[in-house]
């Protein structure tokens, strides 16, 4: 089983679909399954071909993600934090952060202290 990244564009009056990882393996559909469905086929085809060549079929290498700008922080789920609660979570970081800092310090103190 293969796995590959599909990017699905919305272009002038239909969609396009490519994969990163295919090189040239593009589809279009009128609708974004329409597409999908044609993108599918298309990368069955690429990689019986390759086969078809001897060639070997690449290793998916791609990802993607989302970028959320204009919410605030984002949590580690990716979903927008509110200010409060990020304000509280820096908070308490900053406070763990002077804790340990002084604890070091102590230790350090300990050590050139002794003989």
């Amino acid at each position: 089983m293969h796995k590959f990244l599909v990017v699905v564009e919305r272009a002038n009056g239909n969609f396009s679909a490519y994969s990163p990882d295919l090189p040239g393996c593009v589809a279009t559909g009128a609708t974004r399954k329409e597409a999908e469905s044609e993108m599918y086929e298309a990368i069955e085809f690429h990689l019986n071909g390759l086969r078809e060549d001897g060639e070997s079929i690449p290793e998916a290498s791609s990802s993607a993600g989302y970028v959320v700008l204009g919410s605030g922080p984002v949590s580690k789920k990716g979903v927008p934090e509110s200010k409060p609660e990020w304000k509280k979570r820096k908070e308490v970081t900053t406070r763990i952060r002077r804790r340990v800092l002084k604890r070091n310090r102590k230790t350090r103190a300990k050590r050139l202290s002794k003989p």
